[in-house]
């Protein structure tokens, strides 16, 4: 029997706005930005849904008016950084519920939200890079935190090792944890590290992840020590998906005379492009 095709409720420009500025200030007034917070949860799990069917059925004229809204550019730097709290406390939170499984197994990561975003996203990613080159060379994620689902797909589905970065000693503990239990500690090596401290001598793709702050330091390292030329992915945001995330700017790109060869599109399940680059090394 075919599906009933599912009503869903379109919500105008100004209700979005409303929405955007609701979330805002329950993430700016938040104790707990967990899920174990119920009132997070509801809110931001709304707001991402309205968010992606407005991206998908506004008209740009539409967009225009949440994205150049005087209210919205006044909140939208300090609501990136609550909505990375927010993704962060997540993925501790699914992390540890993972750790303390005593049964834990591969399918349980199907009890995290967004698995399948995941897959989706790395699938794309997956068309568009060429580490099949390079199976000598290593993968670098930047970013991976607490919860390293793009690693353990990425060396799942094409069985390379990858390193993982972070900058937090919880996150990195976390992954390598998680990695063993899922008897991956081959495949996923973990370093506490930012991204720009980090040598890229023997790396053939960068993985940088959406919430890397530092991005301009990190392809400065990433020049400075490279041998050779390696790919860089980076994880960017289109139109109001940019209420989630912090597009990567044209004026970056520019001044390390980056190309992008290829990119990966937002789609329904999908809310983050990748912009996969090239520079030329010295």
């Amino acid at each position: 029997m075919a599906a009933q095709p599912q009503i869903v409720r379109q919500i105008c420009a100004e209700e979005l706005i409303s929405q955007v500025l609701y979330a805002h200030e329950v993430l700016k007034t938040a104790s707990d930005r967990s899920p174990t917070n119920p009132l997070i949860t509801e809110t931001l799990s709304a707001l991402v849904e309205n968010i992606v069917l407005a991206e998908e059925h506004f008209s740009d004229s539409e967009k225009k008016q949440v994205l150049d809204n005087p209210q919205i550019r006044a909140v939208r730097r300090a609501m990136l950084a609550e909505l990375s709290e927010a993704e962060y406390a997540m993925e501790l939170y699914f992390s540890d519920k993972f750790l303390k499984n005593p049964d834990f197994q591969e399918e349980n990561l199907n009890e995290f939200w967004y698995l399948q975003n995941y897959l989706d996203l790395v699938d794309l990613e997956l068309e568009k890079v060429s580490i099949s080159k390079h199976p000598d060379k290593e993968i670098v994620f930047i970013g991976s935190g607490p919860l390293p689902l793009t690693a353990i797909i990425m060396a799942q589905k094409t069985g390379m090792k990858i390193t993982c970065l972070d900058m937090d000693e919880a996150a990195v503990k976390r992954g390598e944890a998680l990695a063993e239990k899922l008897g991956m500690g081959d495949k996923l090596h973990f370093t506490q590290s930012a991204g720009h401290e980090y040598d890229y001598r023997d790396t053939a793709l960068v993985m940088v992840a959406s919430l890397v702050a530092d991005k301009k330091q990190v392809l400065e390292r990433i020049k400075a020590t490279a041998q050779d030329e390696p790919e860089v992915a980076l994880r960017s945001a289109e139109g109001l998906h940019a209420l989630l995330y912090d597009p990567v700017k044209p004026s970056l790109l520019a001044e390390f005379n980056m190309r992008v060869e290829r990119e990966t599109r937002p789609t329904p399940k999908v809310i983050n492009s990748t912009l996969v680059c090239s520079f030329k090394m010295k």
